[in-house]
């Protein structure tokens, strides 16, 4: 198991690549600040299930925006307005992930 550690915003969440038998690619646990990536699937399956749990603690932070109650044209603006500035501070933060990611 690699276990890694990654900041987004004022938490630290560990980041386990562990090898699971089961179909779930990957899972977040907000309160616990822990990240898993299922390792039997491809790198580039690891890759996207890493950006998606990612989200997932980024949208973590927007817990106050009222998602179902927006005007269906205005929510991709304010979901990508609320996620742009966290995710830019998240892979400045965390170069072990750019090189992840990006090689």
């Amino acid at each position: 198991m690699k276990l890694k550690k990654a900041k987004l915003g004022y938490f630290t969440y560990t980041i386990r690549f562990v090898k699971q038998p089961d179909e779930n690619c990957g899972e977040t646990d907000i309160h616990n600040k822990d990240i898993w990536i299922n390792t039997r699937f491809s790198e580039e399956v690891q890759k996207e299930t890493l950006m998606h749990e990612l989200l997932h603690v980024s949208l973590d932070d927007c817990s106050a925006m009222k998602i179902d109650e927006m005007k269906a044209s205005d929510r991709e603006e304010d979901i990508v307005r609320c996620q742009s500035p966290r995710l830019m501070q998240f892979l400045t933060d965390n170069k072990w992930i750019r090189e992840f990611l990006y090689g």
